[in-house]
């Protein structure tokens, strides 16, 4: 007696740690793993469409650092740093140094948004689509033999319950509570063993939780807690894997995006490992171990596009 079979229906996603041989296929479903595709996009019911392409443009110029301000956007174009209109346009500020990559963070003083920068060459502030320096300014208070300094010029760039993180090679600095201009180089920092390739903070919606996810260039930590509010309280330093991220391929979302029951925010970044989802109790999880070999990369870019993350990898 004759049946059918289903050859071909959906696929299960992508699978390059098995012999192509070796892998499963459902014939009632027709549903298996792929081992290899290019340009594709899987949805959560197994469905398989062609990744969206693009379309070249009238503008030729070369663009890196791009980032989001709201309204308009900043980057870097040569040795310029430039604001971005909506239409296209742009001004330069600032002279940068050409090629370096720039970390940015925004933030507001309560009456209008800040963005601060820094590339381990140059820093600053943009204000109202203005290039400021960022200058030392002594916390107001009662009198103290405390030395301050202004921020040192770094590569990474967090912000954290008030704090300002910066890390500058495999130092990580931060600033005195309140303020993001005043800085101890002689108490307020912590050391690691190599370079830091990853400073991301997360909120959660639990009092007391949340903290910052760390990498460096061999091990990834999580830091929970309120990050040093006193100086008797140190926070909860957990090593959690002996791989490190690869930079710049962070991603900052709510919980609720990547999976039902993610309170707070999680961070989704690229290891030589596999891609990990870091959420704001400090809990780590690889998703695609057991099923993607990913190539070493130092360097790479991440975003978040159309309900998908979407990485690459130098």
């Amino acid at each position: 007696m004759s049946r059918n079979i289903k050859i071909y229906s959906g696929s299960s996603g992508l699978n390059t740690k098995l012999d192509p041989a070796r892998i499963k296929f459902d014939s009632r479903t027709g549903v298996s793993d792929l081992t290899a595709c290019m340009n594709c996009d899987i949805d959560d019911s197994g469905r398989i469409s062609r990744r969206g392409g693009y379309a070249t443009t009238a503008r030729t110029e070369s663009w890196e650092n791009l980032f989001g301000c709201g309204n308009y956007g900043l980057g870097t174009k040569g040795n310029a740093l430039c604001v971005i209109e909506s239409d296209m346009s742009y001004t330069a500020l600032r002279n940068v140094t050409t090629g370096a990559k720039m970390s940015w963070v925004r933030d507001t003083d309560g009456t209008q948004d800040i963005i601060y920068y820094c590339n381990n060459y140059e820093k600053g502030r943009v204000i109202n689509k203005v290039s400021y320096s960022w200058p030392l300014i002594v916390p107001v208070g009662v009198v103290t033999i405390k030395e301050f300094f202004e921020a040192p010029i770094g590569h990474i760039l967090s912000i954290r319950n008030g704090r300002m993180f910066i890390a500058q090679n495999n130092i990580l600095w931060y600033s005195e509570p309140n303020t993001y201009y005043a800085y101890r180089l002689g108490a307020n920092f912590f050391g690691f063993s190599s370079r830091l390739r990853m400073i991301q903070a997360v909120s959660s919606t639990q009092e007391g939780k949340g903290g910052l996810w760390i990498s460096d260039s061999e091990s990834i930590y999580w830091f929970g807690g309120n990050i040093m509010p006193t100086a008797r309280e140190m926070p909860l330093q957990v090593k959690v894997a002996d791989y490190p991220a690869i930079e710049n391929t962070a991603v900052k979302l709510p919980g609720s995006r990547v999976g039902e029951g993610l309170q707070g925010e999680v961070v989704v970044f690229t290891t030589p490992k596999g891609i990990i989802i870091g959420d704001s109790n400090g809990n780590l999880l690889n998703i695609t171990e057991r099923k993607v070999d990913l190539p070493n990369g130092l360097t790479g870019a991440g975003l978040y596009k159309d309900g998908k993350y979407i990485v690459t990898i130098n």
